[in-house]
């Protein structure tokens, strides 16, 4: 089975193992997210951190608590199960995302124990409502599902320049992550534990197990898709003048320059 038919098998087991109205839902979510109501609340996030920069922080396994020890002091978003790595470690992120709702199902108990707040989570048309203190809904607009499956019909990933009508998922959450950071204003980003690399054999931050904690057989052309989304990350930070950088400990990710984190630390200390 391909990639391609393999991602197809996958979304089509989601859609069946739902409810009716669920499957009805979710299919108005695809074809008509155009014309969902703005999420209003969204507009007092524009610019609040203008000219500032923050750490995007994945679970990649190259992700290390000593890293993120050093994030202490510096604005940050977390992500899916990032506080996994909370019980190692002090520092806490200051903004979190989820856009998978099946990953937020399987996880909702655990934000709330661990105490997450600032949750940016796609609002998901198959539930109804969040049961996780300070939840803030964002619509999101899944471009990348379907230039996956048909990549000579779908027009190209976007970027959103305005998160109160949409998020596009870029097959990331790092990517919907993206969009929220340069909504703020931060001119200077910086990846941490973004590998880009699913291998199902590698130990992931926390130690996340993905068929546990997904509920989905992640592939190669993930990793490939993703890094295409993150393409057009870049094309839009810099025609914006945002600078976006890679200071991930190896991976596949070399669309953004690379940067050592020690240094990038160091750097600002001195200054």
């Amino acid at each position: 089975m391909t990639n391609k038919f393999h991602t197809f098998f996958e979304a089509m087991k989601i859609i069946i193992s739902s409810e009716i109205k669920d499957r009805k839902a979710l299919g108005v979510s695809f074809w008509f997210y155009n014309c969902r109501m703005p999420c209003k609340n969204l507009k007092r996030y524009e610019n609040i951190h203008e000219g500032e920069q923050c750490f995007i922080v994945g679970t990649g396994p190259s992700l290390t608590t000593e890293d993120v020890d050093k994030l202490k002091g510096y604005i940050s978003f977390g992500v899916n199960t990032l506080f996994k790595v909370y019980g190692e470690t002090n520092w806490r992120a200051d903004y979190y995302c989820i856009i998978d709702p099946k990953t937020y199902s399987n996880i909702r108990q655990q934000l709330e124990d661990n105490n997450v707040d600032n949750i940016f989570i796609a609002q998901n048309r198959m539930r109804t409502g969040f049961n996780v203190k300070n939840c803030i809904p964002f619509n999101l607009e899944c471009s990348s599902f379907y230039k996956l499956l048909f990549p000579n019909f779908m027009h190209s990933m976007k970027f959103s320049k305005d998160i109160t009508k949409c998020i596009y998922d870029g097959a990331s959450v790092v990517y919907a992550t993206l969009q929220l950071a340069v909504y703020m204003g931060f001119k200077d980003i910086y990846l941490l534990g973004v590998d880009c690399n699913y291998d199902t054999t590698v130990v992931h931050a926390g130690g996340l197990d993905y068929s546990k904690d997904y509920d989905y057989m992640w592939t190669k052309q993930t990793g490939i898709t993703m890094i295409e989304g993150f393409k057009v990350a870049k094309e839009y930070a810099d025609r914006h003048g945002i600078r976006i950088y890679n200071a991930t400990r190896g991976g596949m990710l070399e669309v953004f320059p690379r940067v050592n984190l020690d240094e990038v630390i160091d750097l600002d200390e001195k200054e």
